[in-house]
Formats: C-alpha cells, sequence, structure tokens
C-alpha cells in the first residue's frame, strides 16, 4: 500500500487511437466505450479505463482487485482506499487516496466560450463537482447541500461533514480539482502518464 497521500494522474488523449487503447482495457470496458457512437467520446472513455486500470495496478501493486458499486452508483475499492476519474475535451484524469473518499473534476477551459462563462466561475464548477464526486450520493444530491467556508474548504451540510479542495495544476487548457475529506490534509502528487508507460504495463511507483 503507498504512504496516505492524494495522487492524480492525467492522461492526454488528442492522437490517441482505439488501437492504442483496446490492448489495455477489459471487455467490459470495451463493451462500455463502445456504447458511444461518436468517435472522440469512445475513445476518451477507453482512455479514462485504461488510466484507471493502470492507476489502480501501480497504488495497489497488484493487478488482481475488483471494483464494488455503492448505493448511488460510485464505484469503489471496499478496504482498499478510495479513486475517481473524470473526463473532458482532451484529457481524462484518475485520483487515488489510500485511506479514503476522493472526487476528481476536470474541464477544458474552451467550455467558457461555449457556456458564456468567465474562468473563475468554470473553476468554482470543478471545486464544487469534485467535493460532489467525493461524497458519492450521486451529484445532484451532493451538490445542494454543499456550502463553501472559504480556504478551499466546503462543507457538506446534509451529513454535517467538511471537504478539502486543491486545485490541480494542470496543461493549460484545462482547469481541475479534486477534493478529500478534510482531515487528509496532504500535498497532491500530480504524474502526467503517457501511452508508452500504460502499454509498457510501467507502474508509477
Amino acid at each position: 500500500m503507498v504512504a496516505e497521500g492524494i495522487y492524480v494522474c492525467y492522461l492526454k488523449t488528442e492522437g490517441l487511437r482505439r488501437a492504442d487503447l483496446v490492448p489495455l482495457v477489459s471487455p467490459g470496458d470495451l463493451r462500455h466505450a463502445n456504447q458511444f457512437r461518436e468517435e472522440t467520446r469512445c475513445i476518451r472513455s477507453l482512455a479514462s479505463r485504461a488510466l484507471r486500470r493502470w492507476g489502480l495496478n501501480s497504488f495497489l501493486g497488484e493487478s488482481d482487485w475488483s471494483i464494488s458499486v455503492g448505493e448511488y452508483g460510485k464505484p469503489t475499492l471496499p478496504g482498499r482506499g478510495g479513486f475517481n476519474t473524470s473526463s473532458t475535451l482532451g484529457l481524462v484524469a484518475f485520483a487515488y487516496s489510500p485511506v479514503g473518499s476522493i472526487g476528481i473534476d476536470i474541464e477544458a477551459k474552451v467550455r467558457c466560450e461555449a457556456l458564456k462563462m468567465p474562468l473563475r466561475e468554470l473553476e468554482s464548477w470543478t471545486e464544487h463537482e469534485a467535493v460532489a464526486k467525493g461524497i458519492g450520493t450521486g451529484v445532484e444530491l451532493a451538490l445542494s447541500g454543499l456550502k463553501p467556508l472559504g480556504r478551499g474548504i466546503y462543507q457538506d451540510a446534509e451529513r454535517n461533514e467538511n471537504w478539502r479542495v486543491h486545485k490541480l495544476e494542470l496543461p493549460d487548457q484545462w482547469v481541475g480539482a479534486v477534493a478529500v475529506p478534510i482531515d487528509h490534509n496532504w500535498p497532491v502528487t500530480l504524474h502526467e502518464t503517457r501511452l508508452d508507460e500504460l502499454a509498457g504495463h510501467q507502474t508509477l511507483l
């Protein structure tokens, strides 16, 4: 098991091909990706599942693990830490904590123009979404009870819990945030992952 910490890996998807990714995912992951008619979304799904598989292999130190699904559909690793994934135009990300719940959200800055939204609002959205995904009760339900307290702290009024949000130092085209329970006050380890790492079965640690 890795040391206590917040671990985030990301993979750029521009230029990736289906043929690059299919050998890196399970048959179930491939079936999931094939639900998307748009090729870019299919590639993004495959890349996200490949990154998740690589990340869990790295952090758990083995490939013999299984994912359970919580009451609200959030994938979990009972007794083996917490993980979460996010994807957006051109980028997928994976977050892991060895001791508990974690949530992550990333967004492409080009969405600001499409949504007519200032960048600060998009950054704020990633923070809210990361906390909601960490709570794991469904984004809409979780967002309804969130209250920002300042300095990256959010209160989940429904469960009387506080969460700590870290902004991610991603490449310039993207913004993102990762959230953990407030007592998990550790630094974020951020790693840009390359396809050759996944394809070569190199682990991060």
